[in-house]
């Protein structure tokens, strides 16, 4: 893996990783916090405080809308 972009002055960089279906054994950086999912009720509150947001959803989700 490549180390996550410098944060900008007074911030500090990093990456939250969420969601069951991931790669088995991934060696993730230090600043890089993993959580199993995140709670229906909680996506809203979870995606709104991330810089930017990378959602890679499984196909058959995609067709329930």
């Amino acid at each position: 893996m490549r180390p996550w972009p410098e944060a900008p002055v007074g911030e500090r960089a990093s990456l939250a990783v969420a969601g069951a279906r991931r790669p088995g054994v991934v060696d993730w950086l230090a600043n890089a916090p993993q959580t199993e999912q995140v709670p229906p009720g909680a996506h809203r509150s979870f995606h709104s405080v991330q810089r930017f947001t990378r959602d890679v959803t499984r196909e058959r989700r995609c067709s329930d809308g």
